[in-house]
């Protein structure tokens, strides 16, 4: 017999069906009217990842944040992500929070690792660090253990993702880029904001030569002023606009980000063809390279993360070391070629 029960959805995949609390995205045990299937729909509507949690808890804390404005406002898709990170974290539920430090971190985000490779184990570390310092200010934990737990790195032989651009690729991108698309990679590359940001992005949110929006990630507000050479190319837009928003269609509709993303590859893989610039460059790589600008010209991690909207300053902190980095090889060059000259 063939239950059909409001709320689950139900999944094929790999020969195989499994079935999953629509809202939350919590996996079902059991089948579709047994006894636990139909409790564990049951705790998922109430919004709790386990029964009887008690206060103080792992499971108190997440179970708090799922229910707050917070969490509300992240995007759907956002929102589905960070719940596969708690239904990870669910056998966890009861571990008092006052037992859980930087090694306990660690161990789960090894325990993530093997069981579902570097990217989601760092997400892992992403979330927790989200939660945590939600729960400070609201009571629930002194502090944040995530802060400062490094991410599993990736291996020496993988392929850069998302590298830095030159600044002679960002002027010979923008060249050729026509329209809204040279105006949505000018966005990315002077302000950092990622794409699904520029793509919904307002003429109401530039005021007084500065950007404020509520980023559609995070959900995080974010005040940018705008770079000199980004205001000549909006003063010039803003006389030819045709929509409400900065970056749309031909006939003023907003684009899809598929659709915005085939022109942008479309035009990288011209100009890499005619060797006018070098492979593999994204869209996200322009966020990292404002982030690794804004290290190399001094700002510390707490301004990096606020100019590009991080929730912490973990990123903040890698875009930083690595232009330390750089300081410290050109001034360690600086002297050798110092001590040549005084031999």
């Amino acid at each position: 017999m063939n239950f059909r029960i409001r709320g689950v959805k139900k999944v094929r995949a790999k020969g195989r069906v499994y079935y999953y609390h629509r809202k939350t995205m919590i996996r079902l045990p059991g089948l579709p009217g047994s006894t636990e299937f139909m409790d564990a729909v049951a705790r998922a509507e109430r919004n709790k990842i386990e029964p009887d949690i008690l206060p103080g808890t792992l499971g108190a804390i997440i179970s708090a944040y799922r229910a707050s404005p917070e969490f509300r406002s992240l995007r759907e898709r956002t929102q589905r992500d960070y719940q596969n990170v708690l239904n990870f974290l669910v056998p966890l539920a009861q571990l008092p929070l006052t037992e859980i430090g930087p090694r306990q971190i660690y161990e789960i985000r090894d325990a993530a690792f093997e069981r579902k490779k570097r990217r989601f184990a760092n997400y892992v570390l992403q979330v927790l660090s989200r939660i945590f310092n939600w729960g400070k200010s609201r009571g629930f934990h002194g502090g944040n253990p995530a802060e400062g737990v490094e991410r599993v790195r990736r291996p020496r032989d993988s392929k850069t993702v998302n590298r830095r651009w030159t600044d002679a690729e960002f002027e010979t991108v923008l060249t050729n880029a026509k329209g809204s698309l040279r105006l949505g990679i000018a966005l990315g590359g002077y302000l950092g904001f990622r794409l699904g940001d520029v793509l919904s992005l307002q003429w109401s949110a530039y005021q007084d030569g500065a950007f404020e929006i509520r980023q559609r990630k995070t959900g995080e507000s974010l005040w940018v002023p705008v770079h000199n050479n980004l205001k000549l190319l909006l003063a010039n837009e803003i006389e030819h606009r045709n929509s409400t928003l900065l970056v749309a269609t031909g006939n003023g509709r907003p684009y899809k980000i598929q659709g915005f993303q085939s022109m942008f590859f479309r035009l990288i893989r011209s100009l890499t063809k005619q060797q006018l610039i070098q492979p593999g460059l994204s869209f996200h790589g322009l966020r990292h390279t404002v982030g690794t600008k804004l290290a190399e010209a001094g700002c510390d991690a707490r301004t990096i993360a606020a100019m590009l909207g991080h929730s912490t300053t973990h990123m903040a902190e890698h875009y930083s070391r690595n232009a330390d980095r750089k300081e410290l090889v050109r001034d360690a060059v600086h002297r050798l070629e110092q001590r040549a000259r005084n031999a």
